[in-house]
């Protein structure tokens, strides 16, 4: 299969994918379109990991995919980077979030959670709630609460990319607007400090309680932008492909598109190495493995009854000897 040679000055697309935690700070950022582009990388992989009718049903799922997950890249040559590929802002979900924190329930439900948070900040206990009960039960809705945990949490780390673009880069905002990105900033924070300090006992509270392995995931934001999205997919492609065809098409599309991130970020340096090429195998990265153990887990959130369980010990064992291994082990039915 043939590469645009664009490609290789648009793959920071990706480079920010989902979970980057690079912060983007220029004086004049330039809007960029790398959509194409992207969805042939994601093919590539499709056609690498798959055959016949679900190599065909992964493609024709990349584009809509894709569109749905409606981003927004802002080019950006003053970030501090290792490697040979220079970074992109990504910005998830971008048109649902300005609207999101127009809203004034945005507003109240954040200052509900501050609440929530405020008791664990001042006495280190663990929390005694869990993130997304309470917000399934704060809106009365579960797919209206994976919504506003995705976009308003899409990148809990200590940069907040999100954030600084919306604070930075987005003009014309409303005191609304403004106020409500002010408390996200705040609960990001407080994230962040929990995360730093009690990590190991909390992190389960953060996911849905039907995920029982929700202790070997990795972070917030590699969990609830790939569920999110992949609910999406599912619900758009099953107009017209059925309504299993259509989660296994949002599974695999959503999959390959992080898998593709995984792969380009798994050396010490970000580099055009693993654009189309996997890395032979992954050891002493276990961050690297939770991360994908995590998507394959949240890319099932629309559909966790026909979910096979997998063993993230299995997985680490599988990557170490040999990448496509471990992989095939999470494409399998």
């Amino acid at each position: 299969m043939k590469i645009n040679t664009n490609i290789i000055k648009y793959i920071l697309a990706y480079a920010l994918v989902i979970m980057s935690g690079l912060i983007f700070a220029q004086k004049k950022p330039v809007p960029i379109n790398i959509d194409n582009e992207l969805g042939l990388i994601i093919n590539y992989r499709c056609e690498r990991y798959l055959s016949g009718s679900e190599s065909s049903l992964c493609k024709e799922s990349v584009q809509t995919m894709i569109s749905e997950l409606n981003v927004k890249y802002v080019n950006d040559g003053n970030i501090p980077w290792s490697g040979d590929l220079k970074p992109v802002a990504f910005i998830a979900f971008h048109d649902e979030l300005i609207k999101l924190l127009s809203q004034s329930t945005t507003g109240n439900y954040l200052s509900h959670l501050k609440n929530k948070f405020s008791n664990y900040t001042k006495d280190q206990s663990p929390l005694n709630f869990n993130l997304f009960q309470e917000t399934v039960n704060y809106f009365t809705s579960e797919k209206v609460a994976l919504k506003n945990i995705a976009l308003l949490f899409q990148d809990t780390s200590e940069v907040k990319a999100h954030v600084y673009y919306l604070r930075n880069v987005v003009k014309k905002k409303s005191s609304m607007f403004e106020e409500n990105l002010n408390q996200l900033d705040q609960i990001l924070d407080i994230f962040n400090h929990i995360f730093t300090y009690n990590r190991d006992v909390n992190l389960k509270a953060f996911f849905p309680q039907n995920f029982t392995q929700a202790n070997d995931f990795s972070s917030i934001y590699h969990f609830y932008v790939p569920a999110y999205l992949s609910t999406k997919l599912a619900q758009n492609l099953s107009t017209k492909n059925g309504r299993a065809r259509a989660e296994r098409g949002a599974f695999l599309s959503t999959f390959m598109f992080v898998l593709t991130y995984e792969m380009v970020t798994s050396g010490e340096k970000i580099s055009k190495k693993y654009l189309v090429n996997d890395p032979p195998n992954i050891r002493g990265n276990m961050v690297k493995i939770k991360d994908l153990f995590t998507t394959f887990n949240s890319a099932y959130f629309h559909s966790t009854k026909s979910m096979p369980q997998k063993s993230l010990v299995k997985l680490k064992g599988l990557l170490e000897k040999k990448t496509s291994l471990g992989v095939n082990y999470l494409l399998s039915k």
